[in-house]
């Protein structure tokens, strides 16, 4: 069983310990959950999402059917619409508690307290750090072994509409929508670490957004989960939908159907994300997942590889449609592919966290079953998650590097073009120059037969001596131009440019 706390204890400690020079981290959870106990939103449910902020689900090893095999119904399930309602709860068995969306204070001590949750998970999760000493911040991510019981998943959703550019370039308003994006984005941040009056529980926590072009954009949510010995699993998830396939799918659809839903219920497609805890574990052995956490978690874990492996198929088809794109549009898709790089390069880091997590549930710490049965069912899931995320992380990492050459050869390919252009644009100045040059001799002769003096009497000069000094100064130019040339060769012959 866990530690016994208060919820005002629990806020208690994480001030007290935020006052510490050690916990300076906290600074900022600590006064929210003392300050904001009480406050308007830590009690107002955002009905526009759903009416449950919390569901436990006790991980019981269920009741044999009438042919002596474990039944495969859905899990115990508790619902929760007040804070002190879960306090309250008494679960007899293993459990797995979802929260969604932004939490209150409330919701967060009557959680931590009652299942004695590390503060660190709520100051990861809704990015509580000190605002008086930035400097703490990078303490974070901590090490892999100060982190073996917590866990973040992205997840990511794609999104498309359609295009309505109003005569703008496409380059220019896809530049204008980014510049957007992340000013609302910037608000939307404010806004939750402000708590702002207006900020409800539940309410869905954007991480990033990205706009691809005129069709496609995604966003960026998180799951994080904070495991306490083999009793609790926590996790919480924000709502967008997406598609993912399992084996056979299409021929069991009749095991989605909710036991109290109707053909018109069905027939609504509800958000994955927001829906993720309905019926959730119904493909997970009930035996195994009551004894050993990580299993438990197998869905979750499976939901966010999905919605990555969606995402990368997406940047993959956008690199194609890139790479089909003509000379013409070097400088845009130029854009796109450095906006697309930095994108990479962060999804690569997220999966490379996510391994790194799975990897910590070998850790004694996270339970394992005592049968041989449950130890390979558990062992069978591990390997698939891992194999799954290796996937993505080989499948990011190739486009990051694909991405990376397409880059280079834009920019040489663009580099070229502006060469020849500068080239075309220096023989014909070049030729004007010649031209020109050509000129200088005649308008000298001109000028010097025009004089009004009485050495150049107009009417007794024959136009011959005015060809004769036309050719010689031609002659002279010439000449000039032919030694210029040559000691240009000469003096790079001798000393040539490093």
């Amino acid at each position: 069983m866990f530690d016994t706390v208060s919820p005002n204890e629990y806020a208690e400690a994480v001030k007290a310990f935020s006052a510490l020079p050690i916990g300076s981290n906290y600074l900022s959870l600590g006064k929210f959950l003392i300050e904001n106990s009480d406050s308007p939103a830590a009690v107002r449910i955002d009905v526009k999402a759903s009416a449950n902020v919390a569901l436990i689900y006790s991980l019981t090893l269920g009741v044999e059917d009438q042919d002596g095999q474990r039944a495969r119904t859905a899990t115990d399930c508790n619902s929760f619409q007040n804070p002190t309602q879960l306090y309250e709860f008494q679960p007899e068995t293993s459990c797995i508690v979802f929260l969604r969306g932004f939490l209150s204070a409330a919701w967060i001590n009557n959680v931590g307290s009652r299942f004695f949750v590390d503060p660190e998970l709520f100051g990861r999760h809704l990015d509580f750090r000190s605002t008086q000493d930035k400097s703490n911040n990078f303490s974070t991510p901590s090490l892999p072994s100060a982190s073996r019981h917590l866990m973040e998943l992205p997840i990511t959703t794609i999104g498309s509409r359609e295009s309505s550019l109003y005569g703008i370039p496409p380059s220019a308003w896809i530049e204008q929508e980014r510049k957007r994006g992340r000013d609302a984005l910037e608000k939307h941040h404010d806004r939750l670490s402000s708590l702002r009056s207006d900020i409800s529980v539940g309410e869905s926590m954007i991480r990033d957004y990205y706009i691809f072009d005129e069709t496609h954009f995604a966003i960026d949510q998180r799951i994080s989960i904070f495991m306490q010995q083999v009793e609790d699993g926590k996790s919480e998830d924000e709502r967008k939908p997406f598609r993912h396939h399992k084996p056979m799918i299409a021929l069991k659809s009749h095991l989605l159907r909710s036991s109290s839903a109707t053909e018109n219920d069905f027939s609504i497609q509800q958000d994955p994300v927001s829906q993720l805890y309905q019926n959730y574990g119904r493909s997970l052995h009930r035996e195994t997942k009551a004894h050993d956490p990580f299993y438990a978690l197998g869905e979750v874990f499976q939901f966010s590889a999905n919605s990555q492996q969606q995402f990368l198929n997406m940047i993959d088809a956008k690199l194609r449609i890139y790479s089909a794109k003509g000379p013409e549009h070097d400088h845009v898709i130029l854009s796109h592919l450095k906006y697309t790089q930095q994108i990479l390069y962060s999804r690569i880091s997220d999966i490379k966290r996510v391994l790194m997590n799975i990897e910590n549930t070998l850790h004694p710490a996270w339970a394992k079953s005592n049968s041989k049965s449950g130890k390979d069912k558990a062992e069978i899931a591990y390997d698939k998650i891992q194999r799954d995320f290796k996937h993505l992380l080989d499948h990011a990492v190739s486009l990051y590097d694909r991405t990376k050459e397409a880059i280079s050869v834009l920019q040489s390919s663009i580099s070229i073009t502006e060469s020849h252009s500068a080239i075309l644009q220096a023989d014909k100045a070049g030729k004007l120059t010649f031209l020109a040059s050509a000129f200088v001799p005649v308008s000298v002769a001109t000028g010097i037969f025009g004089m009004n003096v009485k050495e150049l009497p107009g009417d007794q000069i024959s136009i011959f001596w005015f060809f004769v000094v036309a050719v010689i100064l031609t002659t002279l130019i010439f000449i000039l131009f032919y030694f210029d040339g040559f000691w240009r060769k000469l003096r790079q012959e001798r000393f040539p440019r490093a």
